[in-house]
């Protein structure tokens, strides 16, 4: 900080003056405020600063914080003007306002409920009967201490500190200093403010009762999402025994409702450790159960992909099973086959079209809402696995004259996989196959446009080396 030259004394009628408002020299019978001695008013030069020195020639450190400290004092006093700082409690929050008072008392002692304290300024405002204070206390040197602040804080009165500290540093004035104190909000902070602590800890309690409302409330919805999990997971495990068709409406509405939630209990009981196969190999094989795989499948695609070997390993293990095929086989054995279609879709977009899950969902949702497109799939795969579902065909030769009657659109498909299983099959087909395969075959050749689109890209999306070597999605 640097030395300032003390600019303003005390008269002998124990006013604060300015060194521009005195005569020049002793005869100035001014006083320095911090040690009351004699001072010497330099202010005829036009080359030096004016200002006051010692009679003594001796150096007062203090005498100009004092002087800033009284001019502050005396700067409130005739403006009767303040602003106050902003209070900033925990809960509550109020900005900066300017208050004008009646009348505003230096140096007053006060008592307080045996407490004396002096404060540097008294402010009051009359309203009505009633008399409303503020202290103010002006920091140029020390900070109000804690000793201090307890004892106004039990006073209950209002109090601010105002840090005088900038202006030191500035050749301030009175208005300068009035302006400082009058004007600005920072660099002032309340010692104690009674009215706003009150709103402060209404609102705390406020915060707190709503705090405790929210958690007793969590409790509650805590306990009842336990019951009804508790209650939820009896019910899965009585359908995943019974298969009963009211439980899996009731298992299948509550997957539609929240498919997406991470911690989602219905999905986490019947996709164990998101394996969609632990699904297909526990869940009843029957009408409702198929309707759930599906639901599954509509929301979980990205889970079929993950097990994708798993599942190949799994539909292996069905080929040439036809001889012992139950309707719970052959929901099965669907179930296995629309798992791996659909892991190859999302496989494949993946390579393809750099995960863009706008096309997963367009085929998928082509191939899970489209019966007779899965049927089709089901139908042209039944060469390659020699498993027959989607119609009451015995065998691949009623199979091959079904498809030429009952399925026109997807006969070069069907012939396809014939050819693919016949090329790569160590087994030779029995002489009634060779002539309904070569039925088909004179039905493909003079029909060369009968081909279902959807059927076709997804084979041969999922099965290249079948359906179309070259082709992709």
């Amino acid at each position: 900080m640097t030395t300032q030259l003390l600019r303003y004394a005390i008269n002998s009628s124990n006013e604060l003056v300015s060194i521009e408002d005195v005569p020049n020299g002793i005869s100035c019978q001014c006083f320095c405020p911090k040690c009351k001695e004699p001072l010497v008013a330099k202010n005829a030069g036009i080359k030096k600063e004016h200002h006051f020195a010692h009679c003594s020639g001796s150096d007062c450190p203090g005498a100009t914080m004092t002087a800033l400290h009284l001019l502050a004092q005396k700067a409130f006093q005739q403006t009767k003007k303040i602003k106050t700082p902003h209070y900033n409690g925990a809960y509550y929050k109020e900005s900066s306002s300017t208050v004008i008072f009646d009348k505003v008392t230096l140096e007053q002692t006060v008592k307080k409920d045996d407490i004396y304290l002096r404060p540097d300024c008294v402010a009051q405002i009359n309203k009505g009967n009633s008399t409303h204070e503020l202290w103010v206390e002006m920091r140029v040197t020390h900070e109000v201490d804690e000793k201090k602040q307890s004892n106004i804080k039990k006073t209950g009165v209002a109090c601010i500190e105002i840090d005088l500290r900038p202006l030191l540093m500035t050749n301030f004035n009175e208005d300068t200093v009035a302006k400082y104190i009058t004007n600005d909000e920072q660099n002032r902070i309340w010692i104690s403010c009674p009215k706003l602590d009150k709103k402060d800890e209404e609102r705390r309690r406020e915060h707190q009762e709503k705090k405790r409302l929210k958690e007793e409330d969590e409790r509650r919805r805590a306990l009842i999402y336990e019951l009804e999990h508790k209650k939820l997971k009896e019910e899965i495990h009585q359908w995943l025994i019974s298969g009963d068709d009211e439980r899996a409406k009731q298992i299948q509405h509550e997957i539609e409702q929240c498919p997406y939630d991470d911690d989602y209990f219905v999905v986490s009981q019947l996709v164990e450790q998101e394996s969609i196969l632990h699904y297909i190999l526990h869940s009843p094989k029957n009408q409702a159960g198929r309707e759930i795989f599906y639901t599954l499948a509509r929301f979980y695609y990205k889970q079929f992909n993950q097990c994708r070997q798993e599942i190949w390993q799994q539909l292996k293990k069905w080929q040439w099973r036809q001889f012992d095929a139950t309707q719970e086989n052959d929901i099965l054995f669907e179930e296995l086959l629309s798992a791996y279609i659909i892991a190859k879709i999302v496989q494949q977009t993946d390579v393809l079209f750099c995960y863009d899950e706008f096309m997963y969902k367009k085929w998928i949702n082509l191939y899970i809402n489209k019966r007779k497109v899965r049927e089709n799939c089901f139908i042209c795969l039944a060469p390659l696995y020699q498993h027959i579902i989607a119609t009451n065909c015995k065998d691949i030769t009623e199979l091959t004259e079904w498809v030429i009657i009952n399925a026109p659109n997807i006969a070069s498909l069907f012939l396809k996989a014939i050819d693919y299983f016949d090329t790569h099959s160590k087994t030779q087909a029995s002489p009634k196959q060779k002539l309904a395969t070569e039925h088909l075959r004179q039905y493909v050749m003079n029909n060369p446009n009968s081909e279902d689109e959807i059927t076709a890209k997804i084979l041969r999306t999922c099965y290249p080396y079948t359906f179309a070597p070259q082709y992709n999605l």
